[in-house]
C-alpha cells in the first residue's frame, strides 16, 4: 500500500487498529486507494489469511456480527454506520467509520457491551 502512496501505519493487534487505519485510508481519493488494494490483493490475502478464507457461513455471521454491532453502537448514541452499506458505497462507508472517535468515553462505554451483544446474536 505505501508503495502506492497510502501511507499507512503496520498492523498490530485490536479492532481498534482497523478502525484507525480505515481512517487513514479514507483521507485518499477512492480510486487511488481502489488501485492499491487491487494490486495488493495477493499481499492482502497473505497478510490476512483468516479474512479471505472465510467460507460462505462464516462470512455470513460475520456480517450478521457488523450490523448487530452497528445497530447497538447507534441505539447507544454512537453514529456507527450500517455496514450493509459498505458493498455499495465502500468508500462512503469507509469515510463514515473514519469521522468516529474510538477515544471517546461514549465510544469506549458502548463498544465492549456492543461486541457481546453482536458475538450471541450471531451465534
Amino acid at each position: 500500500m505505501r508503495a502506492h502512496g497510502i501511507d499507512i501505519p503496520d498492523f498490530t493487534t485490536g479492532r481498534t487498529q482497523v478502525l484507525k487505519v480505515l481512517q487513514i485510508v479514507a483521507q485518499y481519493p477512492s480510486v487511488k486507494v481502489q488501485a492499491a488494494v487491487q494490486d495488493c490483493s495477493a499481499s492482502i490475502r497473505q497478510a490476512f489469511p483468516n479474512a479471505s478464507a472465510l467460507t460462505p457461513q462464516q462470512r455470513a455471521q460475520r456480517r450478521q456480527e457488523a450490523i448487530v454491532f452497528a445497530q447497538c453502537m447507534r441505539s447507544r448514541g454512537i453514529p456507527y454506520p450500517d455496514p450493509t452499506t459498505a458493498t455499495s458505497n465502500l468508500s462512503a462507508y469507509i469515510s463514515s467509520l473514519s469521522t468516529l472517535d474510538v477515544n471517546s468515553p461514549a465510544y469506549k462505554a458502548a463498544a465492549p457491551g456492543c461486541r457481546t451483544q453482536a458475538l450471541k446474536a450471531a451465534g
